[in-house]
């Protein structure tokens, strides 16, 4: 009797206990699919992570080497391990530009060995191309401006033709600098019609505030209260008036000057050493420019407008204020080189 009650009794155990065993060995499988899903996401995590670190990391270093030299950037990023070799070169345009070749390591969050990443980017100016000419506007002079442009006689001569010149249009050209009395040129009068500027100057149809690709612009409330070394970046919305004897910009440090739905008008011995921009959303409205007496642009001036007919232009031609100005911090730009990008 005992016997079989024994028997019976293991009959009954027997599928529990397999049961049982069945599910501890399940039990303990799920644990370790678990644990090995668990370690998969978070290397998954770690990884992302330490992916956005070193995009962060990547904006840093072309934020800083976009106006500041190598040497800062290394400085700043010490701890890093940051590495950048620059290689200078110039393209067809001959505009000069730097490409930069940098790694550096990205600690990873697991403790295992950092990531490293490396990748080349380009710093080049935000102005394309030089004006081919001092005095350059999308439309033919009307009558009764006055355009006058003097010229250095080492600075390299400017070729270009006026379309359709009135027989009023008063247009001068010296070969050295504010000498008198100026010879009248209509074949040679420094002026080039083109349908879109600042497409050649700046590869853009238009310039606007909301994604200028300038550096920290100055938005001038007035012209007349800037000083000299303000900024070399400087956009004004509405008419710019500058007072007697004001100066803008230097040789050493040229300016840029962006006048947005406005007139330009430069009391006696005024000055602006750089590039002047004048710049009309409704291309049917003109834009006057008044130059007193001893006023003048050193380097050149477009009009992405029509000009009024009482006009007083007054330019000294020099190419090399616009080449300073090309290379000026304030207009670079930088960019990562596609395909670069290397993760290790």
């Amino acid at each position: 009797m005992n016997s079989c009650t024994t028997q019976r009794g293991m009959v009954i155990l027997l599928p529990i206990i397999l049961l049982l065993t069945a599910g501890a060995i399940f039990s303990h499988a799920n644990a370790e699919r678990f644990i090995r899903l668990s370690q998969h996401h978070m290397a998954l995590r770690a990884g992302s992570l330490t992916h956005t670190r070193a995009l962060g990391t990547l904006q840093s270093v072309l934020a800083v080497i976009r106006t500041a030299s190598a040497a800062t950037a290394l400085t700043q990023f010490s701890n890093q391990s940051l590495q950048v070799v620059t290689h200078p070169g110039t393209n067809s345009q001959d505009t000069a530009y730097e490409l930069y070749s940098i790694q550096f390591e990205e600690p990873v969050l697991t403790g295992a060995r950092p990531l490293r990443i490396a990748f080349q980017a380009a710093r080049y100016s935000a102005l394309a191309q030089l004006p081919a000419t001092a005095f350059w506007s999308v439309a033919p002079l009307p009558a009764g401006v006055s355009l006058s442009v003097w010229q250095d006689s080492d600075e390299q001569l400017i070729q270009a033709t006026l379309s359709q010149p009135s027989s009023s249009t008063r247009i001068y050209h010296c070969q050295d600098t504010h000498q008198s009395p100026c010879v009248p040129v209509l074949s040679d009068a420094l002026m080039v019609p083109a349908p879109h500027p600042m497409q050649i100057l700046f590869n853009r149809r238009q310039l606007k505030m909301s994604d200028t690709p300038f550096v920290d612009p100055l938005v001038a409330g007035q012209c007349d209260t800037l000083e000299p070394e303000q900024s070399r970046v400087i956009w004004r919305r509405g008419d710019c008036v500058m007072r007697v004897g004001q100066q803008l910009g230097s040789a050493e440090h040229p300016v840029l000057l962006i006048i947005e739905n406005g007139d330009l008008r430069m009391a006696q011995d005024a000055y602006v050493t750089g590039l002047v921009i004048l710049l009309r959303e409704d291309s049917a409205l003109s834009s006057d420019i008044d130059m007193a007496g001893g006023a003048r642009v050193t380097g050149a001036l477009v009009a992405d407008a029509p000009l009024g007919g009482n006009s007083i232009i007054q330019l000294h031609s020099h190419y090399q204020v616009l080449r300073t100005l090309q290379r000026s911090p304030a207009l670079a730009k930088i960019t990562l080189i596609p395909g670069s990008w290397h993760d290790f």
